[in-house]
């Protein structure tokens, strides 16, 4: 099968569309003339295909980064292990720091770390509180009239469904 250029098969629409002013009010005629007529179809075939090659991709991506994050998080935990180890041997041996070959380990204690135990006890006047725009709210709002310079419905961009089953 020869390259399937979109921007020759877009000419020759255009050329088929302005040499056959009547498939402009035809759309069964229009679809049989294009799809006969030109490769548009034949391209639409290989981007359904590609599109499904490439979730398949996209799939076995996810789950082979799922089994590299659970690789990466036994590390994680290995690494834990260890320097909880190193802690427990310089604490029972009284030793501030190990000086090695491999290099020198030290150990002191860490800075206090807050503990909340009831977080709905907690003052607001030391919470954080973060305003976010309801959109849905603002959006029916929009939809009833409601005249604001501030927001706006736009056309949305254009979807594309492909089935396969």
């Amino acid at each position: 099968m020869p390259r399937l250029d979109p921007d020759i098969i877009a000419r020759d629409i255009d050329a088929l569309l302005a040499s056959c002013p009547e498939l402009a009010d035809d759309e069964t005629l229009r679809h049989d003339m294009i799809e006969g007529s030109t490769e548009a179809f034949d391209l639409l075939s290989l981007i359904v295909r590609r599109v499904g090659a490439t979730k398949a991709l996209a799939a076995g991506t996810a789950e082979y980064g799922k089994e590299i994050a659970e690789r990466k998080a036994r590390f994680e935990r290995r690494v834990e292990a260890y320097r909880t180890l190193a802690v427990k041997l310089l604490r029972r041996a009284n030793l501030p720091k190990a000086e090695l070959p491999e290099g020198t380990l030290s150990v002191r204690d860490g800075a206090p770390k807050l503990f909340i135990s009831n977080e709905d006890a907690i003052p607001d006047a030391l919470c954080k509180l973060t305003p976010s725009p309801d959109k849905t709210a603002i959006r029916e709002a929009l939809e009833a009239g409601a005249d604001v310079d501030w927001a706006a419905l736009v056309p949305g961009d254009p979807v594309l469904t492909i089935r396969t089953k």
